[in-house]
């Protein structure tokens, strides 16, 4: 009898675990139709092209390519984040504006699954291999010359670590720009329990102490439903002169105001690892032009503060009723979402 009741709790956290790993990754985007975009009026000398891209395993990516008037041949992929899409006309302006900024080609894509009304992704691996079938593709259709470059934030720059890795391990020189990612999924999870959700620094006695012990559990959890990335490990063994990365952090003198990340806090983030913080680059220049992992690459882009490779992105304040009253929405949509599953 007690077999079967500890075999049983096993069975549905298992399968609870899985549900909540793949809702919290996908909770239902909502996005516009790829007509309806084709239909936005772009500026002027922008090739804004829309099309699918099939995997190896029969995974559906809505792709966008951005190609500037005269292109100088680089191509640059986005990764999403978490419940994020491209198609949005807010979102494609900002690909639009980065392509205006860097003169080189802008791919967007959407992962497999994504707004779907069922879960078809079932691991953070499915993730990776769609980010890597889109960058092996264009990786074919580039000249020696040009690099090609993966840019992603949080959820995003964590998927384009591993993807960036897993090209250099096929060959390919990928070029990498993670953005506000976490080391681990685990620690994120333990950074919120630290932190309370309340800043990216807050943390007590308490909260450390049940930090520390969640982790390890989170982590077992996370690796057993496969939704478990170790991140800082495969930025690590990334060559320097192909990665970079940035955070969002105030100054010290302003822990407690919310200007840091949120989602995921400091201790959670790469530069947490006092390996990656030591090997953080400064600026480099290849002959007359900058690296593409330098930041003066994305020199105009519009959130940008600082000429260091670690820059510093200054987060809006937010108000601590909203933000009460946000999650609490989110909560309920959560508990719908589960119900109509």
């Amino acid at each position: 009898m007690y077999v079967f009741l500890g075999v049983a709790t096993v069975v549905a956290t298992y399968i609870a675990a899985k549900l909540i790993g793949s809702i919290a990754i996908f909770p239902g985007q909502i996005f516009a139709n790829v007509q309806d975009l084709k239909n936005i009026k772009f500026d002027e000398g922008l090739d804004v092209s829309f099309s699918e891209e099939k995997t190896k395993d029969n995974r559906i990516l809505q792709t966008v390519k951005i190609t500037p008037p005269n292109p100088l041949g680089d191509v640059i992929i986005i990764f999403n984040g978490q419940n994020a899409t491209f198609r949005n006309e807010k979102k494609l302006k900002t690909y639009c504006q980065l392509a205006k900024d860097t003169k080189h080609t802008v791919i967007g894509f959407d992962y497999g699954g994504t707004g779907l009304k069922r879960i078809t992704t079932w691991s953070s691996q499915a993730l990776i291999n769609d980010g890597f079938h889109l960058a092996l593709q264009v990786s074919k259709t580039m000249g020696k010359n040009n690099a090609l470059i993966l840019k992603g934030n949080s959820l995003g720059g964590a998927i384009a670590t591993k993807v960036a890795k897993r090209c250099h391990d096929s060959k390919i020189k990928a070029y990498l720009w993670n953005g506000r990612s976490f080391k681990s999924a685990s620690a994120v999870i333990a950074g919120q329990i630290q932190t309370l959700h309340l800043s990216g620094h807050y943390e007590n006695t308490l909260t450390k102490k049940l930090s520390s012990m969640t982790q390890p559990i989170a982590s077992l959890l996370l690796r057993l439903t496969q939704f478990e990335m170790n991140v800082s490990e495969d930025y690590k063994n990334i060559s320097s002169e192909y990665k970079n990365y940035y955070i969002v952090r105030s100054n010290m003198k302003q822990r407690q105001v919310k200007k840091d990340d949120v989602m995921i806090p400091h201790w959670a983030t790469l530069e947490s690892d006092c390996v990656i913080k030591e090997d953080a680059k400064k600026t480099i220049v290849i002959g007359n032009k900058f690296a593409p992992t330098d930041i003066a690459y994305f020199r105009s882009r519009r959130k940008i503060t600082s000429e260091s490779s670690k820059m510093l992105i200054q987060c809006q304040k937010q108000n601590y009723f909203v933000e009460m009253i946000s999650m609490f929405l989110r909560t309920i949509f959560f508990v719908s979402f589960l119900k109509n599953i």
